[in-house]
């Protein structure tokens, strides 16, 4: 099933677009817990889409990487209740608070290494992304490709948080 999560701090909901409807959706924590009703479903230009109520959810953040998963019959998504926005062309705004972004690159041949340190892809990211921290960065930038599920899943751990980014020249 092909899902977009997008979360809207500032009306405090979470809307999903899906290419069919959900059965049963839930929005849990990591104790499994439903933290979140659905408030309603409409069909958009063909696409579905169901809107959460969002009030009792924490916002994500590097500080504070709380995630929550989105359950329905066949499928389970791990997401984070943040939403980036700008301001004017003065800042970028992280769930309504300037946020300084200080990001490294990944994703094309010039910036992208090869794994050498004999373990898994995941623990491989692991190592970059701990790395990266010790020098204070908060996002990777993916120039030309999607990362790849081993480094986002790195991302996401509670003692890693770190912002992704995408880009297409």
């Amino acid at each position: 099933m092909d899902l977009f999560i997008q979360s809207k701090v500032s009306a405090g909901i979470i809307c999903v677009e899906s290419d069919a409807p959900l059965a049963a959706p839930s929005i849990v924590d990591n104790s499994g817990k439903s933290v979140s009703q659905l408030l309603y479903t409409q069909n958009k230009d063909g696409r579905i889409v169901t809107v959460f109520d969002a009030s009792q959810l924490e916002c994500w953040s590097p500080e504070h990487p709380v995630l929550y998963t989105l359950k329905c019959q066949d499928v389970s998504q791990r997401f984070g209740y943040c939403e980036i926005a700008t301001l004017d062309n003065r800042a970028v705004m992280l769930n309504g608070t300037p946020c300084f972004l200080r990001g490294y690159i990944r994703g094309i041949v010039a910036h992208e290494h090869p794994n050498m340190t004999g373990k898994s892809l995941k623990e491989a990211a692991v190592k970059n992304i701990r790395q990266a921290k010790k020098y204070g960065f908060n996002l990777v930038r993916f120039h030309s490709r999607i990362p790849a599920p081993e480094f986002v899943e790195a991302a996401s751990l509670s003692d890693l948080p770190v912002m992704l980014g995408c880009s297409w020249a």
